[in-house]
């Protein structure tokens, strides 16, 4: 459980460790237009910026999705006329850019493009932004809102009224030789009021006066899908080669505009069918101040890069993968610390846009994988702390668990005593043929010999007063004993293992240094002493 805990408040440490700074500007993004509108009117919904906080210089770029329901309404056009911003729209991605390209912005309040939609179905529908990305003037990502543009469509109920024909003047004769002629004027006017490729992208975007035009297409598609109007509803439109558009060549697409004269316009389009999906941005994008994360990829726009804290702009290596796009480079100059945002715009021969964004962190203090290094420091001497109390702690167990607890018995140290009084003792033994060691009542019952007490200076004998003698007075006391035991040893019994305890054992034990050995002996003799005790109760009984 305590480890648990530990490890618990590690985690928590480097969590707080990592935590990055975060921008706290906001803006709002409103879309503004008509409510309720007709089937088959055409309509503006207005993309506006407001309540802008927190904004370095003002906003300076805005990115989004617009998604709306193409069943219920049509796009027309978008322009971007009234907005500070540089603005552009992708037709069949329905993503839009704007940027202020030599330090443009809105400050506070302002409009950012308009969109011309078309409704077709009475219901309801929304149109709404997604995926939105804002900047300031330094290039700083901040944060954005909005809510969707609800539009109802209601049926044309518009009831045409016929202007009454006057009845003629009956009273009123005709001049003599006066001829009556109706009015045979026809219109001129041979243009398209708009034209829309649904399944490509058409460049330029369609003006009526302008009468050429270039799409590219997937191998896939056989046929372009055209949405088109005669400005004048009395011209006649023809389309001409838009079948079996062929693979790796120019095919030409005509749209041919005869007026109520007669008179002709056509619009061409060059149509470009690609063998296979063509590759479109950049081939190689490296800064020599760091790695970009993730690997660079043609097809990935997104990166991550982490600077040092004196770097002021990225020197960047770009190659497009067509040698004709024009390249350009936005936000690459006075990275402030924390997080800066570089785009890298890629327009090719065809008019295809590619943006491919670099985050670039800049610490204010020295990092390793974006944390501050004393953080990392201070971290890491906690954990090894940590490392050293569990440490500690389990050595203390594993010692604990060694220990085992025992009674402690009291018992004297003594050593042999004088020659005459250990001698008189032997003699008696040996008459009356029983151990050598005195009476237990002497002494109490002790603990076992240690081994390691044989070997000292200190002789133990369990059944007389303590005192120490010299190692070489020991030799002298054996041998005194072996001489004076002489005759009862030859009595006695060679088996160390009987019931009958000798002198000859005990000073064998004594002199091999065999406490085990000692220790049997005498708990042999104890055993002997209690028998005796035992008999002579029962003989008083």
């Amino acid at each position: 459980m305590k480890k648990n805990r530990i490890i618990k408040t590690i985690c928590f440490l480097i969590t707080l460790f990592s935590v990055s700074t975060v921008h706290a500007g906001s803006v709002a993004l409103h879309l503004n237009g008509e409510s309720t509108v007709k089937v088959g009117q055409t309509f503006d919904i207005t993309v506006e910026a407001s309540s802008i906080n927190g904004f370095n210089g003002g906003l300076a770029t805005v990115q989004g999705d617009i998604s709306f329901d193409q069943s219920y309404i049509e796009y027309m056009k978008y322009s971007g006329a009234s907005s500070p911003l540089s603005v552009s729209y992708g037709v069949s991605t329905k993503r839009f850019v704007a940027l202020g390209m030599s330090g443009e912005s809105i400050k506070s309040t302002g409009s950012i493009f308009t969109l011309t939609f078309k409704a077709l179905h009475p219901g309801k529908t929304n149109v709404s932004i997604n995926n939105m990305v804002v900047g300031d003037t330094k290039a700083i990502v901040h944060t954005a809102t909005t809510s969707p543009k609800q539009i109802t469509i209601v049926e044309d109920t518009t009831i045409i009224t016929p202007t009454p024909t006057p009845k003629p003047n009956t009273n009123t004769k005709p001049v003599s030789g006066e001829v009556k002629q109706k009015s045979t004027v026809k219109s001129s006017v041979k243009t398209l009021e708009y034209l829309r490729v649904n399944n490509a992208i058409m460049t330029p975007s369609f003006d009526k006066t302008i009468t050429e035009y270039t799409i590219i297409v997937e191998k896939d598609t056989d046929k372009l899908l055209l949405d088109y109007a005669a400005s004048n509803s009395n011209a006649k439109v023809k389309v001409i080669g838009n079948e079996s558009l062929k693979t790796g060549e120019i095919s030409k697409v005509e749209i041919e505009v005869t007026a109520e004269d007669g008179s002709t316009q056509k619009y061409i389009l060059n149509v470009k069918k690609e063998g296979q999906q063509e590759k479109r941005g950049l081939s190689k994008l490296t800064a020599k101040e760091g790695k970009l994360s993730p690997k660079f990829d043609t097809e990935t726009f997104e990166y991550t890069i982490v600077v040092g804290k004196k770097v002021k702009k990225l020197t960047l290596d770009i190659v497009p993968v067509d040698k004709d796009s024009k390249i350009e480079i936005i936000g690459n100059k006075n990275f402030e610390f924390g997080k800066n945002d570089v785009l890298v715009k890629v327009t090719d021969k065809d008019g295809f846009i590619n943006y491919y964004t670099l985050h670039v962190k800049k610490p204010n203090t020295m990092t390793l994988f974006g944390i501050h290094i004393g953080y990392i420091i201070g971290g890491l001497l906690l954990f090894l702390f940590l490392l050293f109390l569990l440490f500690k702690k389990k050595k203390k167990e594993e010692k604990v668990e060694k220990i085992i607890v025992e009674p402690i018995t009291l018992r004297p140290q003594i050593t042999i005593p004088d020659e005459n009084d250990f001698a008189e003792r032997i003699a008696k033994k040996i008459e009356e043929n029983k151990s050598v060691v005195p009476k237990a009542e002497e002494k109490p019952i002790i603990e076992p010999i240690k081994e390691e007490e044989l070997k000292t200076e200190t002789f133990l004998h369990p059944f007389y007063e303590e005192k120490t003698e010299p190692v070489e007075k020991k030799k002298e006391e054996n041998d005194y004993v072996a001489r004076h035991t002489q005759g009862f040893i030859e009595k006695s019994q060679d088996d160390l293992y009987d019931d009958v305890v000798t002198k000859e054992e005990l000073i064998g034990a004594i002199e091999e240094g065999n406490a085990k050995k000692l220790n049997m002996l005498m708990k042999q003799e104890e055993v002997n002493k209690l028998k005796e005790e035992l008999k002579k109760e029962e003989g008083n009984e």
